[in-house]
């Protein structure tokens, strides 16, 4: 997210030519994924442009005021080289966005409808939708991360579990469950209604393919061009706690099952 990434604004911001768009849910492999593509330099730099964190910092960077529409006219303007927008986003931050770009209307039966808010933010968007297969798997990421608040790792990074206990909580992990499972239901819906077909990407994939599964993108997204993959900036965070809390929160989910 630093000032290198950004480009000079033009004297008019003429909107991107395309967009990346990569819709996530947390923990799935999304900050991999978009860490190896800016780093290719394909396809512009995507990040979480509207988590409110980054969108402050960016705010105070530019000087483009707090106002939903004038921060969007600068990022398209500072973060589109030739032309090229991308751009990570998890469900409830596009929510977010509808709601402010309407005035505070938070009705739910149109956050999964397109309108002319769909063109603003992504102009001509290609669509990557990663996933990660093991849901528990991602229930217990999320948890653990935003307990200890560590979200990445370098790769020489020397991180244990015992830096940052995280307590073990049946509900916690549930919710955290359910919160992905509803953000994919509503990934799924929006882009059918679109009638996108996106590029898929998995979370298992970049683990056992990453340059394969990179090159493959990329090429995707920029056919005309040939790019290269860079190696991993962060290592994986699963561990023998992570397995032994997969497996716990399995074995009760399922008793839990058996007994309701």
């Amino acid at each position: 997210m630093g000032p290198e990434y950004d480009r000079a604004p033009a004297s008019e911001s003429p909107r991107p030519r395309q967009t990346c768009v990569v819709c996530s849910t947390p923990r799935s492999g999304s900050g991999l994924l978009c860490r190896a593509i800016a780093g290719s330099g394909a396809f512009g730099t995507p990040l979480e442009y509207l988590n409110p964190v980054h969108r402050g910092v960016l705010t105070d960077r530019w000087g483009c005021g707090p106002d939903f529409w004038s921060y969007l006219a600068a990022l398209h303007a500072r973060r589109s080289p030739d032309g090229l927008f991308a751009v990570k986003i998890h469900w409830e931050q596009l929510v977010a966005a509808r709601v402010e770009a309407r005035g505070g209307d938070a009705d739910p039966a149109v956050w999964e409808t397109r309108d002319e808010l769909i063109d603003d933010l992504f102009p001509n968007p290609l669509f990557v939708r990663v996933l990660r297969m093991d849901i528990d798997a991602q229930a217990v990421s999320l948890w653990r991360a935003s307990q200890s608040n560590v979200w990445s790792l370098a790769v020489d990074d020397a991180w244990t579990p015992d830096a940052a206990p995280v307590p073990y909580s049946f509900d916690a992990i549930d919710r955290c469950r359910r919160s992905i499972e509803t953000a994919e239901a509503c990934w799924e819906r929006l882009l059918s209604g679109l009638g996108a077909v996106p590029y898929l990407v998995t979370y298992e994939q970049l683990g056992s393919a990453f340059e394969q599964t990179l090159s493959s993108l990329l090429r995707h997204l920029r056919p005309d061009v040939a790019a290269e993959v860079p190696p991993p900036r962060t290592r994986r965070m699963a561990d023998e706690w992570s397995l032994e809390v997969i497996g716990r929160f399995r074995a009760e989910r399922a008793e839990r099952a058996a007994t309701s």
